[in-house]
């Protein structure tokens, strides 16, 4: 099969990303994990290309950015590189779980968290930097080395819901800081389970979020494990789900009316609840909407 980069100059690429390729998502957590020796405490991303039937299947996947974040991905002291050749002998929970690797549908099971094969075939392209590189460099890419193989099929993928899709990596950085691959556009090459067409577009990552109950755009596990959010009351709903509770004690009382209304007029973040840059009778009415939410009570919201 011809390198990503002749790929990527192939004319007749459908331009509509609905046709097959629906969404690329990041699934990204916070994992720790043994190594054997030293514990691996840091965020774990795994991404998926969304298709629509379930005889489409991926042939290449590429970054169209460096998307090595100034630092190495994570390889464990047993990793061969982000090439799939897990020795299952050497096996530890951080080489199971942490280990950085690229693929084109290859893992070793289906669960929510897919484990990083003993055997795979995938080949990367030569603009990857090669195995032992800190990570794919600008449009780095990796791909199915014959036309014949079917690994990059599209099957139900328990680690984003059921959706669809094809394993693409995982990309682990070390440490207690979150990142996030969202709006990092790629390229991404099928082909077409019902005609047989070759196809290619190129698609901005989505973050896969199971929960997100103050909106903020993250997870609210990454939310709570992070420090982004707090559960201040330890009721499992993190405190920024409701955001009329102006002195987080767990209740909408007198005593939030009171902070509200010396915020009146202004635009003052914390009370403008409904986020159009002026506290007034609307945020109020919200603020009443919720007034005796008891969130220690049973049943409260």
């Amino acid at each position: 099969m011809a390198s990503l980069v002749a790929i990527s100059a192939w004319s007749g690429f459908s331009a509509d990303v609905n046709a097959d390729a629906q969404d690329v998502l990041a699934h990204g957590r916070p994992v720790v994990a043994n190594d054997g020796a030293t514990d691996f405490t840091g965020h774990v991303v795994d991404l998926y290309v969304v298709l629509d039937h379930p005889d489409d299947r991926i042939l290449a996947f590429a970054s169209m950015i460096d998307v090595n974040l100034g630092t190495n991905y994570y390889q464990s002291s047993t990793g061969a590189g982000w090439l799939p050749s897990n020795d299952r002998s050497e096996q530890t929970e951080a080489r199971t779980y942490a280990d950085s690797f690229v693929t084109i549908g290859g893992t070793a099971n289906s669960g929510a968290t897919p484990v990083q094969p003993s055997f795979n075939q995938t080949e990367l392209d030569p603009g990857f930097g090669g195995n032992g590189a800190a990570g794919p460099e600008y449009m780095g890419g990796w791909y199915v080395p014959g036309s014949e193989l079917t690994q990059g099929t599209a099957q139900e993928q328990p680690g984003i819901g059921g959706q669809l899709a094809v394993m693409v990596g995982r990309f682990a950085i070390e440490g207690d800081e979150y990142f996030s691959m969202a709006e990092t556009p790629v390229l991404v090459v099928w082909v077409d389970g019902e005609n047989g067409s070759v196809n290619g577009t190129q698609i901005d990552v989505r973050e896969y979020i199971i929960d997100d109950c103050n909106q903020n755009g993250i997870d609210d596990a990454n939310d709570l494990f992070y420090g982004f959010d707090v559960d201040g009351n330890g009721d499992g709903i993190l405190d920024g789900c409701l955001p009329t509770d102006l002195d987080g004690n767990g209740t909408v009382d007198g005593a939030d009316l009171a902070m509200f209304l010396a915020r009146w007029g202004t635009d003052d973040q914390s009370a403008d609840f409904n986020n159009d840059g002026l506290i007034d009778g609307l945020d109020l009415a919200l603020l009443l909407a919720a007034w005796s939410i008891d969130r220690d009570e049973p049943g409260g919201g």
